[in-house]
Order: C-alpha cells, then sequence, then structure tokens
C-alpha cells in the first residue's frame, strides 16, 4: 500500500464527523453513509463519512485522500467494519488490487464531484490517466458478512 495521505485539516475533520453523523441517519446524498471499523491504535470503534460507488453490480469504498485512517484501520481489522445509512450493515472490505481499481476509481471520480481534486483528475479523465493514480487511493470492495 502506497504512504500517500493527504491529511484532513481540522474543519475538514469536524464536517468529516457531521457528515458521518448525517448519512448514519439516512440524510444527505445516497451515496454517504457512515462507517465504522475498530481502530488499529486504541481498538476503539471510529467513524467517518464515506462515499459507496457501485461498479458492474458491486459496492465499494474508495480512500481520496489516499492512505487514510480508515483504510489503514479497516486493513488491520480484517476489513470488519459497520456500514450505516439509517440501519447498521455488518460488512467485510476486502482490499481491491490495484491493477483493477481504475475503472472503480473512475466513475468514482465521475459521481463524487466534491472530492475530484483529491486524485488530480478531471470527471472524463481517461482509464489511463487513472491508472497511473490507482495505487496511491486504497479502493476496498463491501461484502456483506
Amino acid at each position: 500500500m502506497t504512504n500517500f495521505y493527504n491529511k484532513p485539516s481540522g474543519f475538514t475533520k469536524k464536517m468529516n464527523s457531521f457528515m458521518g453523523w448525517l448519512g448514519g441517519l439516512g440524510i444527505g446524498p445516497k451515496k454517504m453513509v457512515q462507517l465504522t471499523v475498530t481502530g488499529r491504535k486504541s481498538g476503539q470503534p471510529r467513524t467517518v463519512a464515506v462515499n459507496i460507488v457501485e461498479h458492474d453490480g458491486k459496492r465499494y469504498l474508495v480512500a481520496p485522500r489516499g492512505n487514510t485512517e480508515w483504510a489503514r484501520n479497516a486493513i488491520v481489522a480484517g476489513g470488519e467494519a459497520v456500514i450505516k445509512r439509517g440501519k447498521p450493515e455488518d460488512v467485510r472490505l476486502v482490499d481491491v488490487p490495484v491493477a483493477e481499481r481504475a475503472p472503480i476509481i473512475q466513475k468514482y471520480v465521475k459521481e463524487t464531484a466534491i472530492v475530484r481534486g483529491e486524485f488530480g483528475l478531471k470527471e472524463d479523465s481517461p482509464l489511463d490517466e487513472v491508472q497511473k493514480v490507482a495505487d496511491r487511493h486504497p479502493t476496498f470492495r463491501i461484502d456483506q458478512r
């Protein structure tokens, strides 16, 4: 996994927490959910707002800021997590190999304008450009537990 991580500002962390709370209640964009994973150091539940992207009939999470806290926590937790949009769902996050990430990231960038700048891509960036940054953005398939 890459070491790239664009650490969020304090304001962004607070907004992310608020948006996660809204997503957990089922308020806001339909793709936004609250993700809870066990902290790799504290062992305590950690929650964050994330956006789900659907690709080829499967659901995915993409870490736009790179090797984020939630992505590292998910890996250490063996992928065990809970996503909540009104009702909690126990899931397993399966790390997608870098070679398979580009079409998922491409769709995510197209659908999630607010984070597009984190990738350095445009809405219509071709797959070969997306593949160049795929190793910087952990991507997980969401499986039910």
